[in-house]
C-alpha cells in the first residue's frame, strides 16, 4: 500500500514564553509573593499546563524588566532569586524545579563496564578552563546611600585555577548583586566568596552511549567505567539522542564538576 513518511520538528511549550517581550516599564512590585507572581504569568503566557509551586518568598525589591526581556527571561530571573528554574515533566507540564548541586542528588541509574554493561565502550570527557575567574570583587550600593565593597581571590594550590597555578588574576566584578534586606560588610563578604566558588567550578562534559534505560534529561546518573578511568563519578543528564532503531541506542551528555 501507499507509505508516506512526514517529518516533523517539536519545540518546548516553554518557547511560547519567548515569543513576545514584556511590556515597556513592566515590573512587579515589591513584597507580593515571588513564585505565586512566577506562576499566574506562566500560565497567562504559556498554553501548557503549570504545576503551582508553594514558596513564602517575596520580592524584596520592584522587579523592574529590562527592554529586551521575553517572558521566558524575566521570569526565568524572577525565579533565579528563590534558586530555581523552568523544567518540563513527560507530560509536558511546566514545573518550578530547585537549584541543586549533582553532588547532592540521588543517581537514578549506576552505568559500569561489568558483563552486564549497558554502556558502549567509546566515551569522550570535554572540559574548559578558559574565562574561570581566581578574584571575585562585589560592589554594593544601598538605598540608604551606604557602599560596600568585598575581595576574594583564589589563591589555593591544589586549585588548577587559581593566582597561584595560573600565574596571573583573573577578575569578576559584581555591581548588582542579588541581596535582601539591610545587608552588612559580613553579608558581602559572604556573598563574595559564595560567587567565587559557583564561578570557579570546571564543568566537565562526558559523551557516551548506551542501551535505552529510564534515564531522561535532569536526572543524575552514576558512571563507574573503570577501564576508561571514570570511577564512581556524578553527573546529571543534560542532552539526550534517543535512535529508534534495533537496540534503541541512546547518545547521551551529562556534566559534572
Amino acid at each position: 500500500g501507499k507509505i508516506r513518511t512526514v517529518t516533523m520538528d517539536a519545540y518546548t511549550p516553554l518557547l511560547e514564553l519567548k515569543e513576545n517581550p514584556t511590556p515597556l516599564g513592566y515590573y512587579i512590585p515589591k513584597g507580593v509573593n515571588l513564585m505565586e507572581q512566577a506562576y499566574l504569568l506562566t500560565q497567562e503566557h504559556a498554553r501548557a499546563p503549570v504545576v503551582k509551586p508553594e514558596s513564602d518568598k517575596t520580592v524584596y525589591s520592584d522587579f523592574v524588566a529590562n527592554t529586551d526581556d521575553t517572558w521566558l527571561s524575566f521570569l526565568s530571573d524572577l525565579i533565579a532569586n528563590n534558586k530555581c528554574y523552568y523544567e518540563l515533566d513527560e507530560m509536558g507540564r511546566i514545573l518550578f524545579a530547585p537549584k541543586q548541586d549533582t553532588a547532592s542528588l540521588m543517581p537514578v541509574w549506576t552505568f559500569d563496564d561489568g558483563n552486564s554493561s549497558i554502556l558502549q565502550p567509546s566515551i569522550s570527557m570535554d572540559h574548559d578552563l578558559y574565562g574561570i575567574p581566581n578574584v571575585v570583587e562585589v560592589l554594593y550600593s544601598s538605598n540608604s546611600g551606604e557602599v560596600f565593597y568585598a575581595k576574594v581571590v583564589n589563591d589555593n594550590e591544589s586549585s588548577p585555577t587559581s593566582t597561584v597555578n595560573r600565574g596571573r588574576e583573573i577578575i569578576h566584578r559584581s555591581t548588582n548583586p542579588e541581596m535582601t534586606g539591610n545587608p552588612t560588610d559580613a553579608m558581602i563578604q559572604e556573598y563574595a566568596t559564595q560567587l567565587l566558588r559557583d564561578l570557579s567550578s570546571v564543568e566537565y562534559t562526558l559523551s557516551y552511549t548506551h542501551g535505552y534505560c529510564p534515564v531522561r534529561v535532569g536526572d543524575c546518573v552514576r558512571l563507574n567505567y573503570e577501564r576508561a578511568g571514570i570511577t564512581d563519578i556524578k553527573a546529571r543528564v543534560i542532552s539526550q539522542s534517543i535512535s529508534c532503531q534495533a537496540g534503541c541506542t541512546v547518545s547521551e551528555k551529562a556534566v559534572f564538576t
